[in-house]
């Protein structure tokens, strides 16, 4: 852990008033939009992140799972010979 000093209220810009009163007043504005439920939620700035990584993981599972689906029943009937009925109970099962 630092073991830095805290600042000075003389060191903070505005006044020493500034960074407690704004920091307070942001946390009020995103306490309130808490309160609701809703999509604004989900872009909260602590969630965004979180949020970005899963739509991601999201959309790269969707393109694996549309890829391998169009590729493998191809990839059957030509490399290994079976009939459409035998890769689809594959497929399917």
């Amino acid at each position: 852990m630092d073991n830095a000093p805290l600042p000075h209220s003389r060191d903070l810009p505005h006044g020493s008033h500034w960074a407690p009163s704004s920091i307070a007043k942001r946390r009020r504005i995103e306490v309130r939009y808490l309160d609701t439920v809703g999509i604004r939620q989900v872009f909260m700035r602590d969630v965004l992140p979180a949020t970005l990584v899963a739509t991601f993981v999201a959309c790269c599972s969707g393109c694996i799972y549309g890829t391998v689906s169009a590729w493998m029943p191809l990839y059957l009937s030509t490399e290994k010979y079976w009939p459409t009925a035998q890769y689809s109970t594959f497929y399917v099962f």
